[in-house]
């Protein structure tokens, strides 16, 4: 449920994983992410790009968009501090969040239909 009307268009694209993307003797610094709810499979998708380089991580998370994958705020969290022992920060500096800080974060921005101190963009190092 969108809070403005669109008219959304079906398009295709290849689909690549990170990891077959990047060769393993290429350093990765940064990685930025804002692909409308599916950051959890793209993050997946360079698992061991990830694991091997602890880039910074610049991601969106909006429930908006990751509900339609199925994707919770419990999920990205736990993927990237369990599995890529990352933490998270809010992009003013504010962490490393707590499980609990981020899904507020997340909620907050969802219930108020993503106004002036919605927070959807975060950092993960």
């Amino acid at each position: 449920p969108y809070p403005i009307g669109v008219n959304p268009k079906k398009i295709e694209v290849d689909i690549r994983r990170l990891d077959a993307v990047i060769p393993d003797n290429i350093d990765i610094d940064l990685i930025k992410l804002d692909v409308e709810g599916a950051e959890y499979k793209v993050l997946l998708g360079a698992t061991e790009t990830i694991k091997r380089n602890k880039p910074h991580i610049i991601f969106e998370n909006a429930r908006i968009h990751a509900d339609g994958y199925g994707i919770s705020s419990e999920m990205i969290f736990d993927l990237l501090t369990k599995e890529f022992q990352l933490n998270l920060y809010s992009l003013d500096g504010t962490g490393p969040l707590s499980n609990q800080d981020f899904k507020k974060k997340i909620e907050y921005s969802y219930v108020t239909n993503y106004g002036r101190n919605a927070e959807t963009n975060f950092l993960a190092k």
